[in-house]
Order: structure tokens, then sequence, then C-alpha cells
């Protein structure tokens, strides 16, 4: 745990804002500001919640579920698309003790729907993902964030990171540092949807003055881009961070979520 609870701001050949190193015990499990999210969600649950998620087939969510399954000794539920052959994030949730159901058709409110039906029918409560906690704990995390630094190059999923950045950016007094979203989906996590979630989680004054570029996706989110480090050697996540590292200048900060294990998407 770092002292002031923020994760470093390290200096290579541009800014890296380790949320990576949030949460981390080893290499054969997750780390980041996803794990110390839901980390937070818990804590808020019923003793007896049970950790249950719909996702797609290549989502990292289900590899936070599954290890915080290990970890706190508490049964993991995963909701996914059937495919013919497995996808190792899924693979790997397996192989740590959650329970799979795999879903015909794969759409999200298939997915969706079925993992809630499968923990009503167990007459179970599951942890709720939380938003807003997540929104407001990667605002705190902008607190380091170099003032000469002048964009933070975020790999953009659904937009809430983003829009906790935002938020940040506007609670700390910095929105003159532009935030650019590196897109590793098609159909959301776009400027509008970020400003939504800044406007719900911060209020309209933090959208006033908030410096938002949007670069669209070059690969389906599915692709994994394998072998990127930082300067030191660090693998970046193959799905997130390793896409936009590329786009980083000298004055930049690369907003590094988190990684998941190596064995989760060896074979993707």
């Amino acid at each position: 745990m770092f002292e002031d609870g923020l994760t470093p701001v390290q200096h290579f050949e541009f800014y890296a804002k380790r949320e990576d190193l949030a949460c981390f015990h080893g290499e054969e499990m997750p780390s980041g500001a996803k794990v110390r999210q839901y980390l937070a969600m818990i804590a808020e649950a019923p003793a007896d919640a049970v950790f249950a998620v719909g996702c797609s087939a290549a989502s990292a969510m289900q590899i936070y579920v599954a290890a915080l399954g290990v970890v706190m000794q508490r049964p993991a539920y995963i909701a996914v698309p059937r495919r013919k052959q497995r996808h190792p994030c899924t693979q790997w949730c397996a192989d740590q003790g959650a329970h799979i159901i795999e879903t015909v058709p794969g759409y999200p409110s298939v997915f969706r729907a079925r993992i809630k039906q499968h923990i009503d029918a167990l007459g179970l409560t599951s942890v709720p993902w939380s938003t807003r906690v997540a929104a407001l704990d990667t605002a705190e995390q902008v607190a380091n964030v170099p003032a000469q630094a002048r964009r933070i190059v975020v790999p953009n999923g659904s937009g809430l990171t983003a829009a906790g950045i935002v938020g940040g950016l506007w609670q700390w007094k910095m929105q003159h540092i532009e935030v650019h979203l590196v897109s590793t989906h098609d159909s959301v996590g776009t400027r509008p949807q970020v400003l939504k979630l800044v406007a719900k989680h911060f209020g309209d004054d933090a959208v006033d003055g908030a410096r938002i570029s949007w670069r669209a996706q070059t690969m389906p989110y599915q692709r994994a881009v394998c072998g990127v480090t930082l300067a030191d050697g660090t693998l970046l996540d193959p799905f997130y961070a390793a896409k936009a590292a590329c786009y980083c200048g000298a004055e930049d900060v690369l907003w590094i979520t988190g990684r998941r294990p190596m064995a989760s998407y060896w074979q993707a």
C-alpha cells in the first residue's frame, strides 16, 4: 500500500501513471485500479455477497471477479458468450474455480440477463458494480499527475476511467491538461458518453472547461498487442495500455489502469 494512497507517476520517455501497481500480488494475479475499486465495492456489500459478472469473452472484468473469489474465498460466477474455443481469459477464470455460464446468443443484453437470472435462481446476492465508486476513486488518483503534463493518454473502454480523470482534473484544478482517449471499442467510450459520465458523477461544472480529444479504435478490442513494455521492462496490458503507449510524447502521461496475468491472454 502506498503511504498517501496514490499510485506513483514515473518518468521514462514519457510519464506513466502506474495504477497497475495497485493491489499487486505477483504476476500470476491481476492488479490495478479495477481491483482496488472492486475491493471497495465488496467492503460496502453484505458479507455473504458472491462475486458475479456478465461480460464479453475477452473482458478483464471476469478476471477480477475470479481472482478476488480466490483471494477472499467466496464464490465467483461469470456469464460470457459461448465460443467454439474458450477465450484464454475465460479459461483462466475457470482454472481459478469460477462458475462459468456460456450464453447463446452472445449479446450483452443476454449475458447480463443470464448472470442475474442465475444468481437469483440460487437465492444469492452479488456485489453490485458501482460506477460512482469507480469514478470517484479514479479522480483521487489524479492528485499526483505532474502539473506540467500536456496530455493524459487513456486507453479507453467504457469511458468510466476517462470520466474519473476528467473529474479529477476539475477537482485538482488542472483542467489545462488535455485528456486524450485511445478507443479500444467502436461503440462505447466516445467523447459525448464520457462527458455524460462526468456530469453524472461530478456535475456540470466539471464538464465546463474539460479538454477531451478522441482517437477511434484501430483494431478490434479482442486483438492483443503483446510484448509492449515500459523502459524498465514492465509489460503493458495487451488489450489496453499497450495500444495507447505509441501515442505518448515526452510531456504526456500514459494512464496504465491495470494489468492482467499473462496466462489469461497468451493464447489470444
